[in-house]
């Protein structure tokens, strides 16, 4: 999926006023170069945004391997410094999670230079 498609629905998610295109077009921009990576393009295939977030935007897929939903956060930005050691923080702390009301770690990488984490997709809303 293009990564148009994939943010098609995102209005409802950015609505952050007259900022609101600047933003989509850096979640496009995001996603677009994920899928650029061969091999993240080969294990996933995206959906839809499910959220966006200070540090990261969370997205729908599929894995393409047997067809599992699964929730996949890209860290935005540049990764280095705090943002990217916080990031490996909340993977580290899901890895050594094992409780049956706590979404498990499944994978985390780099997709073209994005830090990403895997987790098995709940149906629901959110925590707020």
């Amino acid at each position: 999926m293009s990564a148009a498609a994939c943010l098609s629905g995102a209005d409802t998610l950015v609505s952050l006023g007259a900022a609101r295109h600047t933003w989509q077009g850096h979640l496009r921009q995001l996603v677009s170069r994920a899928l650029s990576d061969r091999r993240f393009r080969a294990r996933f295939a995206l959906s839809r945004v499910l959220g966006v977030g200070g540090m990261g935007l969370v997205l729908l897929a599929r894995r393409r391997s047997d067809g599992g939903r699964l929730a996949i956060k890209l860290l935005m930005g540049e990764a280095r410094g705090p943002a990217l050691a916080r990031f490996r923080r909340e993977a580290a702390l899901l890895a050594a999670l094992d409780h049956p009301n706590v979404l498990a770690l499944v994978e985390t990488g780099n997709a073209a230079g994005l830090p990403y984490l895997v987790t098995d997709f709940m149906e629901g809303g959110t925590l707020r």
